[in-house]
C-alpha cells in the first residue's frame, strides 16, 4: 500500500511539472463518488481528429471503499467553444472497461458512459472537473 502512495506522489509531481500543450501524455488524479475512491492514472490526448473532436484514452486505478478498481477509458471529447478563457468545455461518449479487486465482488463487465468536463489551463498546468454517468450495455 505504501508503494501506491509513493507512485501517486511521483505522478502528481510529474504532472504538475509538465508543460501543457493541449495534447500528449498526462496524469489524472481525483476522487469518485460511487464507489468512494481516490484515483490516479495516466492518459493521452490526441490532436484534433476532425474539427473540435479529440480521442482521450486513459488507464486509472481507484483505491478505497474496500476495493481496488482499475479502469481503461476510451473517450471521444467534443470541444465546445466558449468565451471564458482559459476555460474549455468538452462533452462526449466513452467506453469504460473496469476490473475490480476487493470485498464487493460486484464488477461491471463494461459501460457506455457520457461525460461533461470543464478544464482550466494556466501557468503551465491544467485542472479538470468531470462528471460522468454510466449505462450498462444490454446484449
Amino acid at each position: 500500500m505504501k508503494s501506491i502512495w509513493i507512485a501517486a506522489a511521483v505522478l502528481v509531481i510529474g504532472v504538475s511539472a509538465a508543460p501543457v500543450e493541449g495534447q500528449g501524455f498526462g496524469g489524472n488524479v481525483g476522487v469518485s463518488a460511487d464507489p468512494d475512491q481516490f484515483y490516479f492514472g495516466a492518459g493521452y490526448e490526441t490532436a484534433e481528429l476532425v474539427e473540435r473532436l479529440r480521442f482521450r484514452p486513459s488507464v486509472e486505478v481507484g483505491i478505497g471503499d474496500e476495493a481496488t478498481l482499475i479502469t481503461a477509458n476510451f473517450e471521444f471529447a467534443h470541444g465546445i467553444p466558449i468565451q471564458r478563457k482559459p476555460w474549455s468545455v468538452y462533452v462526449g461518449p466513452a467506453l469504460v472497461i473496469p476490473n475490480s479487486h476487493g470485498d464487493h465482488g460486484d464488477t461491471m463487465p463494461g459501460a457506455v458512459s457520457r461525460f461533461c468536463s470543464a478544464s482550466r489551463t494556466a501557468a503551465g498546468s491544467s485542472q479538470k472537473i468531470k462528471g460522468r454517468c454510466h449505462r450498462q450495455p444490454r446484449f
